[in-house]
């Protein structure tokens, strides 16, 4: 069986390729978020745990999906949210809302910059979920 770290070693690789990737129910998200500067070879602004937890400071937040993506030269990390009004567990609930997901994006280039909102997915023919706006 493999170990939470490594659990969460794999998910951070499949985000650094752009791909939403869900975060295992029994994990937080700052387990993956810790990750990413040693697979991806990446500084983070904030620990890992300070940008979890603003992803989740929504009451009943939960982070469900993840990807990391270069925008006009700024790292982000999308973080898909399931809050009790915006309900995401499943790539169905996310289609069902055409393709506009509840997140909330880190700009690790400039913090102060990350917010909530919504973000556009589509399905890729690899079968692979992505951030297209």
């Amino acid at each position: 069986m493999k170990d939470r770290r490594t659990i969460a070693a794999m998910v951070a690789m499949n985000a650094l390729r752009g791909r939403f990737t869900p975060v295992p129910a029994d994990m937080d998200v700052s387990e993956v978020i810790t990750e990413l500067p040693e697979i991806g070879g990446i500084h983070l602004a904030e620990t890992a745990q300070e940008i979890a937890a603003k992803a989740q400071k929504i009451e009943g937040g939960k982070v469900t999906y993840l990807s990391v993506n270069i925008s006009d030269g700024d790292l982000m990390i999308t973080m898909l949210c399931d809050t009790p009004e915006e309900r995401l567990t499943c790539e169905d609930e996310m289609f069902s809302r055409s393709g506009y997901a509840f997140a909330y994006v880190y700009n690790n280039s400039y913090p102060w910059c990350s917010e909530y909102g919504d973000v556009v997915v589509e399905k890729q023919p690899d079968g692979s979920i992505r951030r297209i706006g």
